[in-house]
């Protein structure tokens, strides 16, 4: 075997260990969403209590992106970072099943947060790193993401057809937990991006109109559907939709964002930049609007469809546009700075001020009025961005 074949074999084992630890990493994020609201709302939580809780993790992702660059500039080895992330994440979740207030839940969701905020970054560098290595596309690797996520739900489904009790996802938990960290064995020591310092040169790159304008375009892309993301379970709940079949529900949209990674090059030669963004918050306007009047299932059925534009088009165009139009120097605070605000802050904003809503006006009317705060989002961003300047790197926009 020559040294081209060893190489393109190792690059071919090391995609494979790589997107199975993404697997059972987005696993443990069906677990942390969908129906963990579903235990606030058993506890007697509030809307704004569980919109609070909703903000933690944001406002992680804006504050410590310095803190672990700093870490990551000592550590050897990122796995080491992801090993401890993964573990303190489960155990920081698992004494929620025993969790009555918000004063108990705080803390356990505030160390949550703080050790899996860097996971799906560190993931994203090790993807694009694979990537450079060996060839291949971002999209046909993250999608594992949304196979485990999927996977997840669908266990979570058919234990739910045998029984109500909605702690029973710390048990799965449990499981996911273990297997992601046995999957970390396996991944190869990649380089990750997290540096120490991007975080006050990303700021610096706010001075340029583009960058910003693709900033703000997420950012409300994310303010608007946060609230949907956090209120959807209890939503559906209250419409006497059972906890299987909402597990089913929730797996539509990462099915459909499965297919739209998949073809994710090609959608992005049709659309381009500008073209993904805006699909996103069109699509988000008419998904939000679709779930306001308390639609029947095929309805809720549909919406979900949506979720590969509102998420994954969004995402996908954000993501690639930091990483071809910044010089190499750059691309690293770019996309440490476009989560820190655009993900970071919309969510965070978006889920407190969700969580008001759903207090004084309901979840049905919180989502309509989300869909005319898109639909202002879309029109600013469509008359904002002007995709007349070439790239500094490989895509035109």
């Amino acid at each position: 075997m020559n040294s081209e074949s060893v190489s393109v074999a190792n690059g071919e084992h090391s995609v494979r260990l790589l997107k199975t630890f993404i697997f059972f990493l987005y696993g443990i994020a069906a677990l942390s969403g969908p129906y963990l609201t579903l235990h606030y709302r058993k506890q007697g939580l509030s809307g704004k209590e569980i919109g609070l809780l909703g903000t933690v993790f944001p406002f992680m992702v804006i504050f410590l992106p310095p803190v672990w660059g700093y870490i990551s500039d000592r550590a050897r080895d990122p796995r080491m970072i992801q090993f401890v992330g993964v573990a303190m994440s489960g155990l920081a979740l698992m004494p929620c099943a025993f969790g009555r207030s918000f004063a108990f839940f705080l803390p356990c969701i505030l160390v949550f947060s703080i050790f899996n905020c860097p996971l799906a970054p560190i993931s994203d560098s090790q993807i694009f790193a694979v990537v450079a290595a060996y060839g291949g596309d971002y999209g046909r690797i993250r999608v594992w993401g949304s196979l485990g996520f999927n996977f997840t739900l669908l266990v979570l489904s058919i234990v739910f057809l045998f029984t109500s009790e909605i702690r029973v996802i710390f048990v799965v938990l449990f499981f996911v937990v273990v297997a992601a960290l046995l999957s970390l064995r396996g991944v190869p020591n990649l380089p990750s991006r997290l540096k120490h310092g991007e975080y006050l040169q990303g700021i610096k790159l706010l001075r340029n109109r583009k960058f910003f304008v693709l900033i703000v375009g997420v950012f409300i892309n994310r303010l608007a559907l946060t609230p949907l993301y956090t209120f959807l379970s209890i939503y559906l709940r209250e419409m006497n939709i059972s906890l299987p079949v909402i597990g089913l529900i929730w797996m539509i949209g990462p099915f459909a964002e499965q297919v739209f990674f998949h073809y994710g090059d090609v959608l992005l030669r049709v659309f381009r930049i500008k073209g993904l963004i805006m699909l996103s918050l069109v699509a988000g306007a008419v998904r939000l609007f679709l779930l306001a009047g308390q639609p029947p299932t095929w309805v809720i059925l549909l919406s979900q469809l949506l979720h590969c534009l509102t998420f994954a088009a969004n995402h996908l165009g954000a993501v690639v546009y930091v990483d071809s139009y910044l010089p190499p120097q750059l691309r690293s605070s770019g996309q440490t700075i476009f989560s820190a605000i655009a993900i970071g802050t919309g969510c965070a904003i978006g889920s407190y001020i969700g969580g008001l809503l759903f207090d004084s006006v309901g979840i049905a009317v919180t989502f309509g009025i989300m869909g005319f705060v898109t639909i202002l989002g879309a029109g600013f961003f469509w008359f904002a961005f002007h995709p007349n300047d070439r790239p500094r790197g490989r895509l035109e926009i």
